[in-house]
């Protein structure tokens, strides 16, 4: 046994000789709530963004009208075409 692996085997395997450590630290804040908001982030600010969206006009309309503004506005974004999504995709030009 060499000199460098007496010491270490003396010292025992304490957390700086983890060579995982940042891997078991990244696991942790994975499963935590701080994890869970990075992971669903686009869809947290989506909702933040239409929540103050739909609180601006309620200041100028009703709730309800504000409400009905946001949903059409919804059904005409998801009712546009994608990139790439026409029906010639995939055919020659």
């Amino acid at each position: 046994m060499t000199g460098h692996a007496r010491r270490f085997a003396a010292h025992g395997a304490g957390l700086r000789a983890n060579p995982y450590l940042a891997d078991e630290l990244f696991v942790q804040v994975h499963r935590s709530a701080a994890g869970v908001a990075w992971r669903w982030r686009t869809e947290l600010i989506a909702l933040t963004i239409t929540a103050a969206a739909l609180w601006r006009l309620a200041l100028l309309l009703t709730l309800t009208t504000a409400a009905l503004v946001l949903v059409g506005l919804v059904v005409v974004v998801l009712g546009c075409p994608g990139r790439g999504s026409s029906p010639s995709a995939g055919r020659g030009a």
